[in-house]
């Protein structure tokens, strides 16, 4: 993730690439990770800067600080629901801890 830029060219012109973003949503779906909160900000991949959809502002920003990792997101919500820890055997007396 880059620095919000600083002068005023730079600044028109990551106004206007959100804006372009924020048009080309109007036509995906919102997603439907946060039923409860308004989904009013443009997600993107920010490897390719495709835009993927429409959701509420933490869950866009969460996705932006998982890095778009889907599964550091998997282990997030893993440990969220208490699975992270819990060790797996593998064989008699040997146990891995789930990656």
């Amino acid at each position: 993730m880059t620095d919000l830029p600083r002068c005023r060219e730079c600044v028109a012109e990551y106004g206007a690439a959100h804006d372009r973003r924020r048009r080309e949503a109007l036509g995906k779906p919102v997603r439907g990770i946060c039923p409860s909160a308004s989904a009013i900000h443009v997600d993107h991949c920010h490897a390719t800067g495709k835009v993927r959809g429409v959701l509420c502002f933490n869950c866009n920003s969460g996705i932006g600080k998982l890095g778009d990792d889907p599964d550091r997101t998997r282990r997030a919500a893993a440990y969220l629901e208490g699975n992270s820890w819990k060790p797996i055997l593998v064989a008699p007396g040997v146990y891995q801890l789930p990656s």
